[in-house]
């Protein structure tokens, strides 16, 4: 998991949003009260200026999942609720309520009932003891290099790890492989100033506006080696 600083909603999204009356405000008083929240939602899906909104949000987030870091694009991958509309319907409109998880466990079951849930597959209706947009997912996460897994020494970090199921072999296994940046063609760790470069770049967006997946493992990966 990442830090994600959230910029403006785009304004032809707040019109339409105000125009369809799915502001918080007009659902707390009472609008759309009959209609279950993943009903309003699927309507607001198919409107243009929310195709253009996920488009922003997935560039924001760098095409990351905002979970697990795994490589994401517009198309496949879910609009995921901080706090779940089920509960907080009011909230299913709200720019700052809403990041783009990978789909990655729903698409790969649908073929192989073994693949692990995780992210928002797994959160389901869950509240997370804190989110992508607090400056704790930035630091309380640790990565062991050997195997690619996560771990935390945070107490909510653990609960974290546990809901989003962000150890799971699948993840564990994607980032080993991310891991593979920091070795030569041989096997072989690379040197200490090749090292170093990749450390001040890799947390950087490429030319298309692109992280690269799990940089946060890869990052603190060559962080613990110093």
């Amino acid at each position: 998991m990442k830090r994600i600083i959230k910029t403006s909603a785009p304004v032809d999204y707040v019109n339409l949003i105000t125009n369809l009356q799915y502001r918080k405000q007009d659902i707390l008083a009472g609008i759309h009260y009959q209609t279950l929240g993943r009903e309003l939602f699927n309507n607001l899906k198919r409107q243009s200026q929310y195709k253009k909104l996920k488009k922003q949000l997935i560039e924001e987030q760098g095409y990351i999942c905002c979970y697990c870091n795994c490589r994401i694009y517009d198309s496949g991958d879910t609009a995921e609720h901080i706090l779940p509309i089920k509960t907080h319907k009011e909230l299913l409109a709200e720019y700052e309520n809403l990041l783009v998880s990978c789909n990655n466990s729903r698409t790969q079951r649908q073929t192989d009932n073994t693949y692990p849930n995780h992210c928002d597959a797994s959160k389901n209706n869950t509240i997370l003891p804190f989110t992508p947009l607090d400056k704790k997912s930035d630091h309380v996460f640790e990565y062991n290099i050997s195997d690619g897994s996560i771990f935390s020494k945070d107490a909510h970090g653990k609960s974290v790890i546990s809901i989003l199921q962000l150890d799971c072999i699948k993840l564990r296994e994607n980032r080993l492989a991310a891991l593979s940046i920091l070795y030569d063609d041989s096997g072989q760790l690379l040197p200490a100033n090749d090292l170093e470069l990749i450390f001040e770049h890799i947390h950087l967006k490429d030319s298309n506006g692109m992280h690269h997946q799990y940089y946060k493992c890869i990052e603190y990966s060559i962080y613990s080696m110093f």
